[in-house]
């Protein structure tokens, strides 16, 4: 029989991925704590999606004719070379079945009377979905949670790892308000914290997506699985980083300075000739047609957006982290209690992520983590040990200026040397100044591996 500190379970992180697999292990008879930064189940890239696109894309095969395989081929097809073997599968072979079951989890309704066809997909895949019951995106993840026992702790930022030997044994958090990071012992640990996008000061992700993943993976030398591999999508300017769908903005009138800007009329094509423009340092805006608009739903605010008429200033953001923490077919990192799963994790796909996957991949490896553990941890302890931890900078002095870094690494050509102001070392640290920790810690070891 397991204590209880052996049956706790730390899930860091509570979107799509983190209350996938904590919902799973409290059905196990684990005792899950839930952790995370600000609002439970508001304070993630799942809860941001709802806000940053007209709808949500749930990508499977729908329509006769296409298949697991063949899913999968187009993953593979699209990876590179850059994903991990076997992983795509198993997120093909899961898609159509968790599809529907997430969409009945979370009361998403189809907008479309069929799925719209993707470029780059051999099968129209493309569901668009909105939530039917008028509230935050995962507010029914979050009250099954509460429901089954999970205990959901907001305003608690992890900062680092407890390690006996080589095993993860717990985390390190500073919870709002306090200086001293504190141990929370655990059997095992769940990375679900999602990627670095917020580490970009234009992205579709929230300020606390600043790559905790990166940042606590390498802490305990767990591999990492092409850390600098993001996708990034033309974004509006003005933060929050709204994505207007590749439809609208191939559809659009591109523009530098006023000057007209051609491009293949597909979203790469788009991204190459904005970046050569900002590198010259012109700024980039595009002009919605009528016909353009059309393709929105009513409830996107788009008149405030984008009034009618109005050039609407454009930007390279960024929009997920392709790269993450390795992991196998079960979510297991290359470190003996830590897994992980969603964002956080890396080599589900690879330099073309297929859209209309992030919550689909969430929840089926979210699920498959939570078994991994039960199996894996029927004869283990939690206990205490070494702790890795980071040191705060100064969060004022090494905020703006990781804005300036990013902002340029996005555009720029691959290898940004990041070299942090010298006097941003500052102890002792509060919730932000760890905070502006964890982002320099990210975008360094991104700049490490170079954007690809």
């Amino acid at each position: 029989m397991r204590d209880a500190v052996g049956k706790r379970v730390v899930v860091v992180g509570s979107g799509i991925a983190g209350l996938t697999c904590a919902r799973s292990l409290a059905g196990r008879g684990f005792d899950v704590r839930v952790v995370s930064p600000g609002e439970p189940g508001r304070d993630g890239a799942s809860h941001r999606l709802h806000g940053m696109a007209p709808f949500i894309l749930v990508a499977a095969p729908w329509v006769r004719g296409d298949s697991p395989g063949l899913f999968a081929a187009d993953i593979d097809r699209r990876a590179e070379g850059l994903q991990r073997p076997g992983l795509g599968e198993v997120l093909a072979e899961a898609a159509h079945d968790a599809a529907r079951e997430l969409m009945a989890w979370l009361d998403l309704r189809p907008i479309a009377s069929e799925p719209i066809g993707l470029p780059g997909d051999g099968f129209a895949r493309g569901l668009p979905c909105l939530p039917g019951h008028g509230r935050a995106l995962l507010q029914p993840a979050l009250a099954s949670c509460a429901a089954d026992g999970v205990h959901l702790e907001g305003r608690t930022l992890v900062v680092g790892l407890v390690r006996e030997g080589e095993r993860v044994t717990g985390v390190m958090v500073v919870r709002r308000g306090s200086t001293r990071p504190e141990p929370l012992a655990a059997m095992a640990v769940v990375l679900a914290c999602g990627g670095p996008a917020g580490a970009f000061p234009v992205s579709t992700g929230p300020r606390w997506c600043r790559g905790s993943n990166l940042v606590l993976g390498s802490l305990v030398g767990a591999l990492l699985h092409h850390p600098g591999l993001l996708q990034a999508l033309p974004l509006t300017e003005k933060p929050p980083g709204f994505f207007l769908t590749s439809r609208v903005l191939v559809e659009a009138r591109l523009a530098a300075d006023g000057e007209r800007l051609d491009h293949d009329r597909t979203v790469p094509g788009m991204l190459a000739v904005m970046r050569a423009a900002a590198r010259s340092g012109r700024r980039i805006t595009v002009t919605l047609d009528p016909s353009a608009r059309e393709l929105l739903p009513a409830s996107f605010p788009i008149q405030a957006i984008a009034p009618v008429g109005t050039p609407v200033g454009l930007a390279v953001g960024c929009h997920h982290g392709i790269g993450g923490v390795a992991i196998d077919a079960w979510g297991r990192t290359s470190v003996p209690g830590l897994y992980a799963c969603g964002e956080a994790a890396g080599g589900v796909q690879g330099r073309g992520r297929m859209m209309g996957t992030g919550l689909l991949e969430g929840f089926v490896f979210g699920r498959r983590a939570a078994a991994a553990i039960d199996r894996d941890g029927r004869r283990v302890t939690g206990g205490s040990g070494d702790s890795d931890v980071l040191a705060p900078p100064r969060a004022s002095a090494i905020e703006p200026w990781l804005d300036a870094v990013t902002a340029r690494w996005l555009v720029d050509d691959p290898g940004v040397t990041i070299e942090a102001p010298r006097e941003s070392a500052a102890l002792p640290g509060g919730f932000d100044e760890y905070l502006a920790a964890l982002r320099l810690r990210a975008v360094e070891i991104m700049a490490a591996a170079g954007r690809e």
